[in-house]
């Protein structure tokens, strides 16, 4: 998830004639990112956090967001949105 490969085209000269090489290379660009604080708040009273796709998923959120709150039941919701002031 770092980042895309761009395909890109760079011509090769010789100086001995007057043709060219075409290469092709592949470059890592790294990913841009916004620097801004994002929460997510994530509310499943049937989380299994033994699972893979739990894992994953809270992975793929972290490269996104800067927190990511895991709540079990509403009131757990509730009580950590009165604490965020």
């Amino acid at each position: 998830m770092g980042g895309q490969k761009s395909k890109s085209t760079v011509p090769k000269s010789t100086v001995s004639a007057a043709t060219s090489k075409k290469t092709t290379s592949y470059v890592m660009q790294p990913r841009r990112r916004m620097v801004q604080n994002y929460l997510v708040i994530w509310v499943d009273g049937n989380i299994d956090e033994n699972s893979d796709d739990y894992r994953n998923i809270l992975e793929q959120l972290r490269t996104v967001v800067t927190e990511v709150s895991i709540c079990t039941t509403p009131a757990q919701c509730i009580q950590f949105l009165n604490e965020i002031n």
